[in-house]
């Protein structure tokens, strides 16, 4: 869980808009995970690592720019293939402290996802919590029971 800054722990109102998990890439979220991405897939003076980049067009199926300007406009123009990007970094060749990088940044956006590991012992962008737990918590709250008030207060 993220500690929430001064101003929103003293103002309850703020506090459940604060911790509310956010959906796709939050505008506050995008930079980190540009440089994520660009630290992965350049080298950071307009060169690309044109392996990563060909593995990520045959994972996705499509071509992409051969530019670190054009190949970041991109991402940043689509959060969805940025998203595919990051996950096909992390199954493919993250390291472990990349991966926790990621997980952190993740966490303090409040993103939707975090980094979890797949069956093959793989690092994978995940949702944080299962539709089906989401769908069930949902049906719960919806109600008008004691469980009901105590989840939307929760």
């Amino acid at each position: 869980m993220v500690k929430p800054p001064l101003s929103v722990r003293n103002d309850p109102e703020r506090h459940e808009a604060f911790m509310a998990v956010r959906e796709g890439v939050p505008t506050s979220l995008m930079p980190s995970l540009l440089d994520w991405a660009t630290d992965y897939y350049s080298y950071g003076w307009d060169g690309i690592r044109m392996d990563s980049v060909r593995r990520l067009e045959r994972r996705l199926d499509r071509t992409l720019p051969y530019s670190e300007r054009e190949l970041i406009a991109a991402f940043r123009g689509s959060p969805t293939l940025l998203l595919d990007a990051i996950d096909v970094a992390l199954t493919s060749a993250a390291e472990p402290d990349e991966a926790a990088a990621l997980s952190e940044m993740l966490l303090e956006g409040r993103s939707e996802y975090t980094v979890g590991v797949d069956d093959d012992g793989n690092h994978e962008l995940q949702s944080r919590q299962p539709p089906e737990l989401t769908a069930t918590a949902e049906a719960v709250a919806s109600g008008t029971g004691s469980a009901s008030r105590h989840l939307r207060r929760a």
